[in-house]
């Protein structure tokens, strides 16, 4: 089944597209955090990654047939790839698929407490609900807390602001433009914590996240004419591997 086009910006890049530059970014980075720590510009270069790949955790929640499959798939890869991880970085840090897959858990409680609190219900129950739709993330940034997420809460809640104003009935048709603004507004604004957020890292660094956004107006809606599903499945933990290795052979 052929799936719409997802809501067109400028589109003159494809989900692939902007995959690959994320992909790119994300190498870029990890070298000069495990080879060349001096060299801040390429600790720059590489803060384009995240907020891209927050942002097609958020496209592919909303556009999956099935969100229990994907909750396991990225599950999983955060599973498959913490050990690399941990090998290339000698940090505790739990890794970032590890930190999306909880972003999918809170999408998941979020959409059962918008069925729980519908309009259906009593006023004084809907008024309770003001106190309930805090607990879910309340929850996670006490887990955050508790756990060391390399991402960090604010990491963590950047695919649910990107997936927050995406609505169930957009599913099967185009993103409206109103929707994609509202979108990418609350998005730059979870860029814009990321860098702020005490005990993350350095704001100024880490706003050069911002250098996203241009990319993500870009975005067509279109995943790209060949599947690379399984190939960016595979990239990060093979990367890191391959890091680690590089960094025997060169003590």
């Amino acid at each position: 089944m052929n799936l719409p086009k997802r809501g067109v910006c400028f589109g003159l890049l494809d989900g692939n597209h902007l995959k690959i530059i994320a992909a790119i970014s994300m190498v870029i980075d990890h070298v000069g955090y495990l080879f060349f720590p001096r060299l801040t510009f390429l600790r720059i270069l590489g803060r384009i990654s995240f907020p891209i790949f927050a942002f097609f955790i958020a496209e592919g929640w909303h556009y999956t047939r099935s969100r229990g499959k994907y909750l396991f798939s990225v599950s999983l890869l955060g599973l498959i790839c913490q050990v690399p991880y941990s090998l290339a970085t000698g940090d505790d840090l739990l890794c970032v698929p590890v930190g999306f897959a909880c972003s999918l858990l809170l999408l998941y409680a979020l959409r059962a407490q918008k069925k729980l609190l519908g309009s259906q219900k009593p006023l004084w129950f809907r008024l309770f609900g003001v106190f309930l739709l805090l607990l879910p993330y309340g929850f996670f940034f006490l887990l955050t807390e508790l756990l060391n997420f390399d991402c960090g809460f604010i990491g963590m809640l950047l695919p649910v602001l990107a997936a927050l104003p995406l609505r169930e009935e957009e599913r099967r048709m185009p993103i409206s433009a109103k929707t994609r603004g509202l979108q990418l507004i609350l998005f730059t604004l979870g860029v814009l914590l990321l860098a702020f957020w005490p005990g993350g890292f350095s704001a100024d660094i880490q706003l050069f996240g911002l250098f996203s956004l241009p990319l993500l107006l870009l975005y067509s809606g279109k995943r790209g004419k060949h599947p690379m599903k399984a190939f960016f499945y595979l990239f990060y933990p093979a990367h890191f591997l391959i890091l680690t290795l590089l960094s025997l052979f060169l003590m």
